[in-house]
């Protein structure tokens, strides 16, 4: 007769060391690895939680890794600009102490050029060396570009400081509309006689006027102007703007050349002409000339006319958003668009009218966010700053090469 042997308490007692031996086996890898979840079975919920966190950390931290390169990359921009600003200013002091003509001798104004040529030099090659980590910085790679259409041309100049542009390519469309027009500050000295001359007998009381004394005022200084009895108005108009530069105005004859129009040079609210009686040259302050704000205007001086007139900033919207303006300068800044434009009042730019143009790349990028997106993008135009792009088109560039 068979019979099967068993021990059950031997059975019990292996069964509870094992299940020890597997406790300690799990605290033992915790303890050494320092996490409570090491695999799928320790805690599946808890384990998808962490590997979730886990990712979201990494790239907060990419993230943060980012951010301390975009510094790195402006930072050293920043000091590339500082050394050009720092020889810009040298420049000028140059340029200023070689005008003194009279007190400058020919060597020195040689010296002077000489100095000058490696100044731009100078700026020339800070702007082709400034690089990070290979990239060059100021030499235009990190500026934008951007394609006009037909009818921008009315458009001076174009800033873009920043631009977020779809990564597939697709241009970014900027519509830049003018509401109202800037204007400039306008004041009139107008005769009223049709003969194109200073006269007594038309609109005034008859007196004879033995000269005509008046202060013209612009935003850059005043002067004044003595002028006889019969004094043509071409000779007017010629000898104020014989100061236009020192007044920051300009005179102009009306059409029937009998009236003098004095307009602010600039355009925008800080813009002004101011035009100030100081003697009239007749007894009672009345005389056939006097001062309004329309060329065909007309009446008598009183005595000490004085007349001031600002001019108006434009109005403009830019992609539909009311842009800050000053004259006709208008820039719209938000996050991820800053465009700066200036209308061209000489080209039909300062007008009732829409322009257009195109950001077709361009701009440094920098993703400064845990997620790979536009949203998550950061963009900024570094412009060239070699001289031959440094200034503008109306004052003219700092070198043509």
């Amino acid at each position: 007769m068979s019979r099967i042997n068993q021990n059950i308490s031997s059975m019990v007692a292996q069964r509870t060391l094992g299940s020890q031996n597997s406790g300690l086996n799990k605290s033992l890898q915790r303890l050494s690895t320092g996490l409570r979840i090491n695999r799928g079975a320790d805690d599946p919920a808890g384990l998808i939680a962490s590997e979730n966190l886990r990712s979201e950390k990494a790239a907060i931290n990419s993230a943060i890794n980012n951010a301390e390169r975009a510094e790195q990359v402006v930072n050293v921009a920043e000091g590339g600009l500082q050394e050009v600003s720092n020889l810009l200013v040298e420049l000028q002091s140059l340029v200023s102490s070689t005008a003194n003509e009279a007190g400058v001798s020919s060597e020195e104004k040689a010296a002077n050029q000489l100095q000058i040529d490696s100044i731009l030099q100078t700026i020339d090659r800070i702007a082709n060396a400034t690089s990070f980590q290979g990239e060059k910085l100021l030499n235009g790679n990190f500026d934008y570009q951007d394609t006009a259409s037909a009818d921008a041309t009315e458009l001076s100049d174009v800033k873009i400081n920043s631009a977020k542009l779809a990564d597939d390519g697709t241009a970014l469309s900027v519509d830049v509309t003018v509401d109202t027009v800037a204007t400039t500050g306008t004041a009139a000295i107008v005769g009223g006689t049709g003969t194109g001359n200073f006269d007594a007998g038309t609109d005034g009381a008859g007196d004879d006027v033995g000269s005509y004394t008046i202060e013209v005022t612009g935003a850059k200084g005043s002067q004044q102007f003595t002028f006889a009895d019969g004094t043509a108005m071409t000779e007017v108009s010629n000898a104020i703007n014989s100061f236009a530069d020192q007044l920051g105005v300009s005179a102009s004859l009306s059409a029937n050349a009998d009236d003098v129009v004095i307009s602010s040079q600039a355009f925008g609210g800080d813009s002004f002409v101011r035009v100030k009686e100081l003697n009239d040259g007749t007894t009672d302050g009345s005389g056939g000339t006097f001062i309004g704000n329309e060329a065909s205007a007309s009446g008598s001086f009183s005595a000490n006319a004085d007349y001031k007139d600002y001019g108006s900033d434009a109005v403009v919207l830019i992609n539909g958003s009311q842009a800050t303006t000053d004259g006709l300068t208008a820039r719209v800044s938000s996050a991820g668009f800053d465009v700066e434009i200036t209308l061209d009042a000489n080209n039909g730019g300062n007008t009732l009218d829409t322009f257009s143009f195109d950001i077709t790349g361009g701009g440094a990028n920098f993703n400064l966010a845990p997620s790979v997106d536009l949203s998550s993008k950061v963009s900024l135009g570094i412009g060239t700053v070699t001289t031959g792009n440094l200034g503008s088109g109306s004052a003219g560039l700092l070198s043509g090469r």
